[in-house]
């Protein structure tokens, strides 16, 4: 499938940094196809297997509407500025948005609902990111134990596989969680989830409360490495600011994973997997290949961002070199589309991407892939809230 070679080359490297046997023998296809495997995933026309994400027609363009949540569809009157219609996540939904957006304007409809806190992407060209990733803020670490500390605060996948690659290279990790909005993966496919967060710990904290804020604050420091996945004002809503907090503790490892990067107005815009893959470029592409803007993989801006910011953040770690590490999952996609075309040419990246499309569309779900194996229970949310607090001797 597409960028699969990308994406194997990062697992390679990690494997080499880091010496893992376990990271060595991962399929680099099954971490991009995973998700959809396991789902029996059928792809279609124009839409993500499950439906949440579709590309629609507006009078000038071609959108991304990524509909995840249930509170999604609550903001389509305000989007819209129109009471008519019934919104829920229904087909009849999807059918009448479609027929609206046809009559609007792509700029007006993309600027009136970011600002909302939808996840929309446009259609875009390929282009090429300055970077894979942005290290700033650097600080180095003295000396230090032989394997990190990970305080994982992402949600969903991009996140959660960085931090389930570096507990296959031998890091400690402990998942935090918010006691009111624990992560909305648990909703979804069970043992996707398992397979993510085998072997972690988990911690629940109540990030409402000082005390919940206060606790918060002190495992971060305690960190090696911090891995989230929020934008830059949700967690200065909590009074958590990275640049104080890698200040504050030289050689901290701060993992940054947003839709578009931190900088404003950027840093405010809500971004999925498939809507981030779009804005990347990918959907161009899949139209050159099949005659029309389709979806390339699986939220495959996901897996590719957990990938290769797992490879930064073990690099860092060997190197003692704290700081921001910030990744965007939309430039991540478009730098791993931009080396498949380096690699196979133009032609044969979208040749690929067609193949891959004949091989899929209108196919019955795949059940024979090589599914790996849970290790370990995942426990429940914050079972092990009071054994790390007191391994880590901080008060609660």
């Amino acid at each position: 499938m597409p960028l699969v070679a990308v994406a194997d080359r990062s697992l390679q490297h990690l494997a080499k940094a880091s010496g893992s046997a376990a990271v060595a023998a991962l399929s680099a296809e099954l971490l991009l196809m995973e998700r959809a495997w396991l789902n029996r995933a059928q792809f279609r026309h124009r839409q993500t297997p499950a439906g949440y994400t579709r590309l629609l027609d507006t009078l000038d363009g071609t959108l991304a509407v990524a509909m995840m949540r249930e509170t999604d569809w609550e903001l389509v009157p305000a989007w819209l500025e129109s009471d008519t219609g019934d919104w829920t996540d229904t087909e009849a939904s999807w059918t009448l948005l479609g027929n609206i957006l046809g009559t609007r304007r792509l700029d007006d409809l993309l600027e009136r609902g970011r600002e909302l806190g939808l996840a929309l992407a446009p259609t875009a060209s390929p282009h090429t990111p300055t970077d894979l990733l942005v290290h700033t803020h650097k600080t180095r670490r003295a000396e230090g134990p032989a394997h990190p500390m990970v305080i994982d605060l992402s949600a969903l996948w991009a996140g959660p596989l960085c931090s389930h690659l570096l507990e296959m290279c031998g890091a400690e990790v402990i998942k935090v969680e918010s006691l009111d909005r624990p992560d909305g993966a648990r909703e979804g496919n069970a043992t996707f989830y398992d397979l993510l967060n085998q072997n972690k710990r988990s911690l629940a904290l109540d990030f409402a409360s000082d005390e919940g804020r206060r606790v918060l604050e002190q495992l971060l420091l305690a960190a090696d490495i911090v891995i989230e996945s929020s934008r830059p004002r949700a967690l200065a809503q909590l009074g958590i600011r990275m640049e104080r907090i890698v200040a504050l503790k030289p050689g901290l490892i701060w993992v940054s994973i947003t839709g578009y990067g931190r900088a404003e107005p950027n840093g405010n815009w809500i971004a999925f997997g498939d809507d981030a893959g779009v804005a990347a470029g990918l959907s161009d592409v899949m139209k050159q290949a099949t005659g029309d803007y389709q979806f390339a993989g699986d939220a495959i801006a996901d897996p590719l961002t957990g990938t290769h910011a797992a490879l930064a953040a073990w690099q860092a770690w060997r190197d003692r070199q704290g700081g921001l590490i910030e990744l965007a999952l939309s430039d991540v996609a478009a730098w791993c589309l931009r080396q498949e075309q380096r690699m196979l040419g133009v032609e044969g990246a979208k040749a690929r991407f067609a193949q891959w499309w004949k091989d899929v569309y209108g196919t019955p779900p795949r059940d024979d892939f090589p599914a790996r194996t849970i290790t370990r229970p995942v426990p429940v949310l914050g079972e092990d809230t009071q054994a790390v607090l007191r391994q880590l001797d901080i008060q609660c």
